[in-house]
């Protein structure tokens, strides 16, 4: 029985890209865009869909995953000026997850004052309670959850873009 235990382990190395665990870690990115004119408010909303089985590394191995974590949520500029009238010099707000297009959504984190940089990379603390949550939606078919920005800026007009980073581990499911 101990020699079948540890083929299994072998197994699940290998099928987890070859390393001394029994997972694989992964990150999503969602790309999010502030416009707000003149004469708009200094604070929006956006909420975009994560579909995991779009995801390759999550694709190939969806079938023998046992559970999800989440390891990390980060925000990184990607575009700090995408019109030349944007005057906005830093972004603030939460990063939330909910399992509709409409549905309440749940504080994963909270950030402050991320300079609009070209690449600034801000790594934030996220709630337990909220990760979890987001580790069911994504284990459940379709595999599918939103991920919503509500960001506030210190100026308007503010236009450019940042990715909000959620890394995840999944662990296999080894019996």
């Amino acid at each position: 029985m101990h020699m079948k235990k540890l083929a299994v382990l072998a197994l699940a190395a290998s099928f987890f890209g070859g390393c001394n665990c029994v997972g694989r870690e992964f990150t999503i990115k969602k790309t999010f865009t502030v416009n707000a004119g003149a004469q708009d408010a200094l604070c929006q909303d956006e909420r975009l869909e994560v579909n995991l089985a779009d995801d390759s590394a999550f694709a190939s191995v969806k079938s023998n995953i046992a559970s999800i974590e989440v390891r990390g949520v980060a925000v990184r500029v990607k575009n700090p000026k995408i019109q030349d009238d944007s005057i906005v010099t830093k972004g603030s707000g939460e990063v939330r997850i909910a399992d509709s297009a409409t549905g309440a959504a749940s504080t994963l984190s909270t950030y402050g004052d991320v300079a609009i940089t070209a690449e600034n990379y801000k790594q934030i603390e996220f709630d337990k309670e909220a990760a979890n949550k987001l580790a069911a939606l994504a284990l459940k078919p379709p595999f599918t959850f939103f991920i919503e920005s509500h960001g506030c800026n210190d100026a308007v007009p503010a236009r450019y873009s940042f990715d909000v980073e959620l890394t995840l581990y999944a662990s296999a499911k080894l019996f």
